[in-house]
Order: C-alpha cells, then structure tokens, then sequence
C-alpha cells in the first residue's frame, strides 16, 4: 500500500515521497526498508537519523533535517499508528462465520443472526444467543442462559 493510502485512510498529509510502497509496519529501531513506524515519543528521536524505515508517522510540528525518507504528519503519531497497524495487520477473524458441524444446538435454543460458532460447543434447551455472537470451541451456553 502506498504511503499516500495510509495518510488518506489515517487522516494526514505527507511531506516527501507518498508513492512509496509499504509492505509492513515495524518499531522505529528495527524498521527495514518498505515498512512503516512512528515517532510519539521524545526518547526515541533519535532513532530518526538512522531507522532503515521508507515513512515514519510524526506529529504535525516534528522537525528533522532528514530527506530521504516519507514524513507523515499527524496531530497524534500513536493513534496514526493504531490506524495504520489496523489497516496493514487487520485483526484476524477468531471463527469463520456460521455454526460448525461438530457444535450441537439444542431445538429449543434461540439464535440470532451472523453467529460463529466453533467446534464442540454446546447451546442449550432454552439459551438464547444475540445477532453477531461469537462462541469459541468448547464452550457451553447453558439451559435458559439469555443473551
């Protein structure tokens, strides 16, 4: 993903090269070529001069006389990294969506809708489970339990 991307999807504008390419994401101090980091912290300046990192997210007012490498400017640089950790790494699904065939529903359960169900769970005679519930393997919704 472009860092140009990244600064849309995160709200900030660059300073220096936006089509540079951004294939992960790394701390400052062991950041490689490709990836993106962040500076929101003073003790960590000085890794500036020397990351190895293709765009670093800074605060609007950071000041460095470094060229080679994409500036983006955010109010707050650690929640512009939340953003663009989410965008680069995002959270994997914890169950695929349905009910897997080894978990047993009772016909007297109630289910909501978009449910991911996992392996050997058991719901019971009179449970019911709300819209969009994950239930991890094993578990048991026990008899009556509401949502």
């Amino acid at each position: 993903m472009r860092v140009s991307r990244i600064a849309e999807i995160i709200g900030a504008r660059v300073e220096g090269d936006d089509q540079v390419e951004i294939t992960g994401i790394a701390k400052i101090e062991e950041a490689m070529p490709g990836e993106i980091t962040f500076l929101s912290n003073q003790k960590y300046e000085k890794y500036v001069a020397t990351t190895r990192a293709s765009a670093i997210i800074v605060a609007d007012d950071f000041k460095t006389d470094r060229k080679n490498i994409a500036l983006v400017r955010v109010k707050d640089p650690y929640v512009g990294f939340v953003f663009a950790l989410r965008t680069l790494l995002p959270p994997a699904e914890l169950l695929p969506a349905g009910i897997h065939p080894l978990a047993y529903i009772s016909p007297g359960a109630r289910l909501g809708n978009d449910l991911r169900v996992g392996p050997f769970v058991s719901i019971m005679d009179g449970a019911a489970v709300g819209d969009r519930s994950v239930i991890m393997n094993g578990s048991v919704i026990g008899r009556g339990a509401a949502e």
